[in-house]
């Protein structure tokens, strides 16, 4: 799948295991695509019948304003390749409004590009105590302006920073769940 780039770090609070931390959170979204051939109603097709009037497809809504679709059933013409036939398929036959006559209106083949679906990852790199590498950690993000979010998280990488605490490289495992900000209550 194409890989979008990932977000900006943002400044966030966390909540490992129940022990706070300070951090960024970052996402990244990766989009796959695919393609598939479609057969639509030709737009620039016109048309006028043995009565003068006028029939079109209608390139803005869709479809045939001045003609009368019925779909019927037809028996199977061996066009599906089934050595034993099949239960045939369905024909929509077009017709004028005012006089009755059969239209055929004119398709097209096109090539339509569709989102065959998103994979969401998300990484923090937090400050505090050491943790195992390599073990799931439960993690609740507090980021400014946004609603708390949820997850699992794999601890990735561990580094000691110079004058500090250890820095956490978190890397979640699966999607992340939405809370709304609790309200507090003054008793």
């Amino acid at each position: 799948m194409p890989k979008a780039a990932p977000s900006n770090p943002k400044p966030a609070r966390f909540l490992i295991n129940k022990s706070p931390y300070t951090g960024t959170f970052s996402t990244d979204v990766e989009v796959g695509w695919g393609t598939e051939k479609v057969l639509v109603a030709d737009p620039e097709w016109t048309f006028f019948d043995e009565y003068g009037h006028f029939h079109a497809v209608d390139t803005l809504g869709g479809g045939f304003p001045t003609l009368i679709a019925r779909t019927e059933r037809a028996a199977c013409d061996g066009s599906c390749g089934n050595e034993d036939g099949c239960g045939g398929h369905a024909v929509t036959r077009y017709s004028c409004q005012l006089c009755a006559e059969s239209i055929e209106p004119r398709y097209k083949t096109v090539t339509r590009q569709f989102e065959t679906g998103r994979v969401y990852s998300w990484s923090a790199t937090v400050h505090g105590a050491y943790i195992v590498p390599g073990i799931a950690v439960s993690v609740i993000i507090n980021e400014e302006g946004m609603a708390p979010r949820f997850g699992v998280a794999v601890i990735a990488r561990i580094a000691l920073e110079s004058k500090g605490p250890f820095e956490l490289g978190l890397v979640g495992s699966g999607r992340l769940g939405f809370r709304p900000a609790e309200k507090s209550t003054k008793e």
